[in-house]
């Protein structure tokens, strides 16, 4: 009875939230589990089994990707594509989706906040947890990253032996995971060294070996401290699923066990490759055969605000999510390589999703964009903090222009582009939603839950 209360009232808050334009993404949830706490365990017994996508950088993109490949295996899945990846969100998404008492059963593709990763095993009892990265973020939240890979140590340490768990080789912290867990564990990582770095970046965190404290040794870098390493107690692991070659136009070649698959990826950027990686080697433990999955990463476009991109009267819209150092360093790398010089607007905000500490903006290389700028513009709650920013990194911000408002940023800077033109617009999280709730509202974009 009191799971049916709840579920019956998460779906009339669901309704009332939708009717005033809202995503119904947390309040469901949250009266949900207020009147049955085990609200998540009970409703996930009606899923075939459930894939929980973690780590700091990535998560939406990959369980974009995994949904994709669930799909053109010929499953359902439930998603919670909206991003809310607490308990709450969790619930929502599952107090929402119609779940068949018998018969063919859904899977669940279910991003997870990192802290959360505990509470999350607990009561979904996944079949597949899948880690992708992890980098400093959110500080005022998280601390350190050793605390935040305790979170992830304490939720996979209560995995029953039937669960996989799937971690990024190429980070050190991640790999370091992998170590006394009674499941099944694999690895994924890049092989092809020809897109490596000639050195660790200044925004590089986990640099050192986790157990004796002494400096890794990279024989190859590719993004933030992912790479090729070795250390006092802790060597690259060889991954099953692994990146063999790198092609033109996005293309890659992947190899697992005597399988490889060839696909050629909509994203840009090295980070999007590793996403893809995630979702292959995810979608492989799940029994998902991996040249299958990997037609459907191929087909797969961006999730919201993720290298989005939206034609506003003739103009391009392109929407690079940034959230931390090494986050913000990929999107600005992918930008600069791009030929041509670029329109930026850039919109940072600190509400508690964005993270209260901007600190992270001065660890950010801003001065690779230096001389490859045609126009550059700040906006949001910390916009003046943003204007500093770029003083220091060498551009002239005498005249920048600045803006207290998502929509005026957008409107003005627009006006700027000529016809065919894009206008990059670098965003936090919150300062995301905000321009594409302003995008939508104008006609141009869906609601991310449509």
């Amino acid at each position: 009875m009191r799971h049916a209360l709840a579920l019956a009232t998460a779906r009339v808050l669901a309704a009332a939230a939708r009717r005033r334009g809202g995503g119904a993404t947390s309040l469901p949830g949250l009266a949900a589990l207020k009147l049955d706490p085990g609200f998540i365990r009970r409703r996930s017994r009606r899923l075939a089994g459930s894939v929980v996508v973690t780590g700091t950088n990535g998560k939406t993109t990959t369980a974009r990707f995994l949904g994709a490949a669930f799909g053109a295996a010929g499953r359902s899945v439930v998603h919670n594509q909206s991003g809310s990846n607490l308990l709450r969100g969790i619930a929502s998404t599952l107090a929402a989706a119609r779940l068949p008492s018998s018969g063919r059963k859904p899977w669940g593709v279910l991003e997870v906040d990192e802290a959360t990763v505990p509470g999350a095993c607990r009561e979904l009892r996944p079949r597949v947890v899948v880690v992708t990265n992890l980098f400093r973020d959110q500080l005022d939240r998280y601390g350190e990253l050793k605390r935040t890979a305790e979170y992830l140590r304490t939720g996979l340490a209560s995995l029953p032996k039937s669960s996989t768990v799937v971690l990024n080789a190429d980070d050190p912290l991640v790999a370091s995971l992998g170590k006394g867990l009674k499941c099944r564990v694999r690895y994924y990582g890049i092989e092809d060294v020809s897109r490596s770095r000639p050195s660790l970046p200044h925004a590089a965190d986990a640099v050192s070996d986790p157990k004796s404290g002494a400096l890794l040794r990279y024989e190859a870098v590719f993004v933030g401290h992912l790479g090729h390493y070795r250390g006092t107690s802790l060597r690259r692991p060889k991954p099953q699923v692994r990146l063999t070659a790198f092609r033109t136009g996005g293309a890659v070649e992947v190899r697992s066990g005597r399988q490889t698959v060839g696909l050629t990826l909509k994203l840009p950027g090295t980070y999007n490759a590793y996403n893809a990686l995630a979702a292959l080697a995810a979608a492989e433990a799940a029994g998902i055969d991996v040249a299958k999955a990997a037609e459907a990463v191929s087909a797969t476009t961006a999730a919201f605000g993720r290298q989005e991109s939206v034609e506003v009267g003739g103009r391009a819209v392109r929407i690079g999510l940034i959230k931390n150092p090494t986050g913000a360093d990929e999107v600005i790398r992918t930008l600069a390589e791009a030929p041509g010089k670029k329109r930026i607007l850039v919109l940072i905000n600190d509400n508690f999703a964005d993270g209260r500490d901007v600190s992270w903006l001065w660890d950010t290389d801003f001065e690779t964009l230096r001389g490859r700028t045609e126009r550059i513009a700040v906006g949001g709650l910390r916009g003046r903090d943003m204007a500093l920013r770029l003083k220091y990194a060498g551009f002239p911000t005498g005249d920048l222009p600045r803006y207290g408002s998502v929509e005026e940023a957008l409107r003005e800077e627009l006006r700027q582009v000529p016809e065919g033109g894009t206008l990059d617009v670098l965003p936090t999280y919150t300062a995301m939603l905000e321009l594409r709730r302003t995008l939508a509202q104008a006609g141009h974009v869906k609601h991310f839950l449509d």
